[in-house]
């Protein structure tokens, strides 16, 4: 691999910068000359990155357009250096909770929880799950959800339901004599 690029270092650590301040227009642009940087230089060790934290700082900002296209880079540059994409399908699972498409979110989020190695990504998954399922007003999907989340927690220990607006009501968990 190439030897580290300081402008791409530079303009990779200012966004970090304007992100932790909240200024996400200005942590976009940074974002932006970095990922032309590293696209320049044919940096693919830095470029997954980059593209991957510019589509999740868009989708902060609440901006979908372009994010799709972002990820389909990392995650093929990460495919061709034999990298996990777990975290970019999740960033692809918000962007399409994002545009309203919620089967195609939880879909997503589903194939992370039940391919990821990663044990905290399950989790982030799981946990994408039960908030599209909450959303949705699916008290079935949200217990699964939280069935998944508690892992060694019997399906049918969790019960939870909804208000008529979908809203959740009640989740009741029924522990044995020892409280487990």
């Amino acid at each position: 691999p190439p030897a580290p690029d300081p402008l791409i270092a530079q303009l990779s650590s200012s966004p970090r910068a304007a992100y932790g301040r909240g200024d996400l227009r200005k942590a976009g642009q940074f974002y932006e000359q970095a990922l032309q940087a590293a696209r320049a230089r044919d940096d693919r060790a830095e470029l997954p990155a980059i593209a991957a934290n510019l589509a999740a700082c868009r989708l902060a900002a609440g901006q979908t357009v372009g994010v799709a296209a972002l990820l389909a880079e990392a995650r093929r540059e990460r495919r061709q250096a034999g990298q996990p994409t777990d975290d970019l399908d999740l960033l692809d699972a918000s962007r399409l909770r994002a545009e309203g498409d919620v089967p195609g979110a939880t879909a997503t989020a589903r194939q992370v929880a039940a391919t990821s190695a990663n044990p905290a990504r399950v989790r982030e998954a799981w946990q994408l799950v039960g908030l599209l399922a909450a959303k949705a007003g699916d008290a079935a999907g949200l217990a699964d959800a939280f069935v998944d989340i508690n892992q060694g927690l019997p399906a049918n220990a969790v019960r939870v339901t909804t208000n008529e607006r979908g809203w959740l009501k009640e989740v009741r968990i029924c522990l044995g004599k020892d409280f487990r």
